[in-house]
C-alpha cells in the first residue's frame, strides 16, 4: 500500500513497521486477557494453599495435644491443674 502511494523507501519501511507494531499490540491485547485469567487462577490457587496450610497446622497442633494427653493422662484431669496452681 505504501509503495502504491509513491512514498520513499524509508517511509514505506516505517509504514510496514507501524503495521507490524499494531498487529503485535493487538496480539498482546489477546495475550493480556489470557495472562489476567492465569493470574486470577494463581490467586485462587494461592488462597486454597494458604487455607490448606492453616488446616495442616491445626491438625498438627491437635495431634501434638492428643499425644501429650496420651503420655500424661493427668493433663486431662482438671483437679490436677488446680492443684498445680
Amino acid at each position: 500500500m505504501a509503495a502504491e502511494l509513491g512514498l520513499p523507501r524509508g517511509e514505506q519501511t516505517g509504514c510496514l513497521l507501524g503495521g507490524i507494531g499494531m498487529r503485535i499490540a493487538q496480539g498482546f491485547g489477546d495475550v493480556g486477557g489470557q495472562v489476567g485469567a492465569r493470574l486470577d487462577q494463581l490467586d485462587r490457587v494461592a488462597e486454597s494453599l494458604t487455607k490448606a496450610r492453616w488446616q495442616l497446622k491445626q491438625a498438627k497442633a491437635h495431634a501434638e495435644a492428643a499425644e501429650l494427653i496420651a503420655v500424661n493422662p493427668e493433663a486431662m484431669n482438671t483437679d490436677a491443674v488446680s492443684i498445680a496452681a
